[in-house]
């Protein structure tokens, strides 16, 4: 009879054959296909270079049968995972020179997990300008040099 699959089932016919090639009888059979997580992988949005103040969402995916239902995010140097990250997103808002550093992510179905490679996170300090003269109000020797903040 027939069986309700789930996406990651196949149903495959299976037919016997008598020595004359008639065919004695049908069934159907039902291929379970079932794997942990693997192939997990990071992607990054927006992808061009991310500054302090800019927002940045990291994407988790990965293959499995049945798919994953649970996600962890990490940060490469700290203990414990990323505080509520068990989603397939991480959505990092107003970014922090601490917000710097590889992440990963990790996978689970009833089968197992897998650990995704780490991915950069590269966020840049913002930029300021100060107006620099060797003596106070002498502007004709001024120079303009830009320094980047450091934490």
């Amino acid at each position: 009879g027939a069986r309700l699959c789930r996406p990651w089932q196949e149903l495959c016919p299976l037919s016997e054959w008598d020595q004359f090639g008639s065919k004695l009888h049908f069934t159907s059979l039902f291929l379970c296909v079932s794997d942990a997580p693997r192939y997990t992988t990071i992607q990054i949005t927006p992808r061009e270079a991310v500054r302090e103040g800019d927002s940045v969402t990291l994407t988790c995916s990965s293959d499995g049968a049945p798919p994953a239902e649970s996600f962890a995010w990490f940060k490469e140097g700290e203990s414990g995972s990323v505080p509520d990250s068990f989603r397939p997103e991480l959505r990092l808002w107003s970014l922090d020179y601490r917000d710097h550093g590889e992440y990963f992510c990790v996978a689970r179905n009833p089968l197992g997990t897998d650990r995704s490679r780490p991915i950069l996170l590269n966020v840049t300090c913002r930029l300021s300008l100060f107006l620099c003269s060797q003596k106070k109000n002498d502007l004709s020797s001024a120079g303009l040099f830009a320094y980047t903040l450091k934490k």
